[in-house]
């Protein structure tokens, strides 16, 4: 765990409020280490630091993130934010997150998404998991 010698530094500049020093600290971390580092934090703090990444950073962390720490950013966000995140994600990423929510999570997610974005994911949630389908590439698909 790359997280846990840094961790309590971080969590004190997180209490303190510190935030242009953890903007300073995360510049040149890369989306996987700081999703690690999301990961291991009390779910209250995981989105204080999460809204302090910018945007582009936020949407690769965001697909790092374990399935738990992604459902907690989820609520934790605002429409806005989790719509950005949804439509800039991956679509295989985007789907892998979205087949495991619950269907009517799943609905108000979808209303969130572009029509292109809304139209790709609807035709990859369709296919079983690990089907030929699901795991082509969305350009394939079209």
């Amino acid at each position: 765990m790359i997280g846990t010698p840094i961790l309590p530094e971080i969590r004190e500049l997180i209490e303190r409020r510190n935030f242009s020093a953890l903007q300073r600290i995360f510049n040149d971390w890369m989306p996987v280490d700081l999703a690690e580092l999301i990961s291991d934090l009390p779910e209250n703090e995981q989105a204080i630091l999460f809204r302090l990444l910018p945007k582009d950073v936020a949407t690769e962390t965001f697909e790092y993130l374990d399935f738990d720490s992604q459902q907690n950013l989820l609520t934790a966000l605002t429409q806005k934010d989790v719509t950005h995140i949804l439509n800039s994600m991956s679509a295989d990423d985007r789907t892998a997150l979205l087949e495991e929510l619950p269907g009517t999570v799943v609905q108000e997610l979808l209303k969130l998404l572009s029509f292109k974005e809304f139209k790709i994911a609807k035709t990859l949630l369709a296919y079983t998991e690990a089907s030929v389908g699901r795991l082509m590439s969305p350009d394939y698909l079209s």
